[in-house]
C-alpha cells in the first residue's frame, strides 16, 4: 500500500518467486506509471488507487500479507481506521498486516522545509498525522487484530550532498515550488549538515505485525 515508484515492491516480488501474486497500490498516478515502466515483473502488477478500496479483490478475504512502508503517517486520523479495517476486510484467516511508519517529526525535516525551501511551503506541503506505536496498536486490536510483533528502533540515512537531500525531501513532501532562502542555509548547515557535506537523518520508527484470527473450530 502507497508503493510509490515500486522499487520496493518489485523487491519482494522477486523475493516471492513466480508463483507469488503481488499488488502495489498508489493513489499518485505518475508513481504508478513509473513503477509499470521500471518494474516490469510476471507476479506483479501496479494499480492506480486509494489503498481503502481501489485496488483487486477490496471486498473479501484474498490477500495473504497487507504491508506498507511509510504509507501509515500519510493518512488523515479517519482514513488511518479505513485502512486497517480495509486490512482485516481483506486479509485471509491467519493473514498478517505489517507497518512500519515514522513514530514522531523529526527537526531535521522540519527545520529544512521551514528554513529552506521558502514562503508558500505551507500551502504546498502534504500534511502528516504521525500517531504512536502505542496507538497504532489499540487501533488494531481494536479492528480485530491480534499482535504479533511491535519494535520501536531507529534508521539512518545518509545523503551526498544538501541537494540530494533538497531533492529528497521535494519528492517526499510534494513540495515542487520555491526557492532555497540563502539568509538561513548558514544555520541550517551549521546544525544537520557534516563536515564531508553529507547530511545525515536519523528517523524514530516502528514496525507493527499484527494477524487476522483463525476462525475458532466448533466442537459438538
Amino acid at each position: 500500500m502507497g508503493c510509490g515508484t515500486g522499487e520496493l515492491t518489485a523487491c519482494i516480488a522477486d523475493m516471492l518467486g513466480a508463483n507469488s501474486e503481488i499488488v502495489g497500490v498508489d493513489p499518485l498516478l505518475d508513481r504508478i506509471n513509473i513503477a509499470m515502466n521500471k518494474n516490469p515483473r510476471g507476479n506483479l502488477r501496479f494499480i492506480h488507487g486509494q489503498s481503502s478500496s481501489q485496488f483487486p479483490h477490496h471486498n473479501e478475504a484474498y490477500y495473504d500479507i497487507h504491508f506498507s512502508n511509510f504509507v501509515f503517517q500519510w493518512l488523515h486520523p479517519k482514513d488511518k481506521e479505513v485502512f486497517i479495517e480495509t486490512a482485516f476486510r481483506v486479509l485471509k484467516p491467519g493473514g498478517r498486516i505489517a507497518i512500519q511508519s515514522d513514530d514522531e517529526k523529526l527537526e531535521i525535516i522540519e527545520t529544512a522545509i521551514e528554513a529552506l525551501l521558502g514562503d508558500g511551503f505551507k500551502e504546498q506541503r502534504a500534511p502528516e498525522y504521525i500517531v504512536g506505536n502505542s496507538e497504532v496498536k489499540l487501533m488494531l486490536k481494536q479492528a480485530g487484530f491480534c499482535l504479533v510483533s511491535a519494535q520501536c528502533k531507529s534508521s539512518s540515512y545518509k545523503f551526498e550532498n544538501l541537494s540530494h537531500f533538497i531533492a529528497w525531501l521535494r519528492a517526499t513532501y510534494y513540495v515542487f515550488e520555491g526557492e532555497l532562502q540563502e539568509s538561513k542555509i548558514d544555520g541550517f548547515l551549521q546544525k544537520f549538515v557534516n563536515e564531508d557535506g553529507t547530511v545525515t537523518m536519523t528517523v524514530p520508527l516502528y514496525q507493527i505485525i499484527a494477524s487476522k484470527p483463525q476462525p475458532q473450530a466448533s466442537i459438538e
